[in-house]
């Protein structure tokens, strides 16, 4: 049996609001292009596997711009879970997810963390399976 796996990450989103002249995308611009990738792994029979978006709250981010790409990641997400397009999904975003607040990585600030707030690090590759 072949399959795929798929992720898409907050910068390839483009959603990171005020960084120079990355296009803003739109939930049904990311979802399109889920569309496509799922059409063409199950042509050639190919089973693909969907992953959440994970969370990318960052302190270099302005307010508006957060909120703009946190709805687009909560709508992709929210589709990616529950349209039943995907073979399987990955929930990435809920395991990485600070239960205090989804919006940001859960795991302890260390010198190897500090500088990329919107990346699990190694100690995210550890977590628990899904």
């Amino acid at each position: 049996m072949k399959f795929r796996s798929t992720a898409v990450g907050a910068a390839a989103e483009g959603n990171f609001g005020d960084c120079g002249q990355t296009p803003r995308v739109t939930a049904s611009q990311l979802i399109a292009g889920y569309q496509t990738l799922i059409a063409a792994a199950h042509a050639r029979g190919v089973r693909i596997i969907g992953a959440t978006i994970i969370p990318f709250k960052a302190p270099y981010m302005s307010p508006a711009g957060f909120l703009r790409a946190e709805a687009v990641r909560d709508q992709v997400n929210h589709w990616i879970r529950t349209s039943g397009a995907f073979d399987a999904v990955a929930d990435f975003a809920k395991a990485v997810a600070d239960p205090a607040d989804p919006t940001e990585l859960n795991r302890p600030i260390t010198p190897e963390t500090s500088s990329t707030p919107t990346t699990p690090g190694t100690a995210g590759s550890r977590q628990p399976s899904i």
